[in-house]
């Protein structure tokens, strides 16, 4: 039927054609012909009908495959980024970890080292290990690893969603 292959109910129908559901029906129904109130609103109706024809059935199941094509592309990139996602939180993890051992260390052992010129290479090597622990410490501290972490759950939202409309 033409009127639910354009989405249109009984009742937007029979309100165009200012007319009853129920003197819709019998008109569908081939057991009564349209009222000339009704009539008379056919022909824009028909001229936008034919303007948009309906989509065959090979139509609705091509656009079908290639909509299932698009969220399949969707879903295996939005895999791909997961598990970049979750290397690099893995990563900022490890190098969080190695600055804190380093920052710890750097701390304890700069004021015990001698004032002389003995320790003067020690006590730079060690102001150095602290200032490349603390630049890399910026970059994934445990605010950095949140928002990492937040990307991770949006992905995973993205995926779940794609895998709905997937019917999995």
């Amino acid at each position: 039927m033409i009127r639910d292959a354009f989405g249109i109910t009984q009742e937007e129908l029979a309100s165009y054609f200012e007319i009853t559901r129920s003197q819709l029906s019998v008109t569908e129904t081939g057991d009564r012909i349209l009222p000339v109130k009704g009539l008379t609103k056919c022909v824009p109706l028909l001229q936008i009908i034919q303007t948009n024809p309906t989509p065959t059935v090979e139509e609705n199941e091509n656009q079908q495959i290639e909509n299932q094509k698009k969220i399949t592309e969707q879903l295996e990139n939005c895999n791909y980024q997961l598990i970049i996602a979750k290397k690099k939180l893995a990563n900022m993890q490890i190098v969080y970890r190695q600055c804190c051992l380093s920052l710890i260390a750097a701390n304890t052992l700069l004021p015990k080292l001698p004032k002389d010129n003995s320790s003067k290479k020690d006590n730079i090597w060690l102001e150095i290990l602290s200032s490349k622990a603390n630049r890399k410490w910026s970059t994934c501290n445990q605010t950095m690893q949140q928002l990492q972490q937040l990307e991770i759950d949006t992905l995973q939202f993205k995926i779940d969603k794609l895998k709905e409309m997937m019917g999995e």
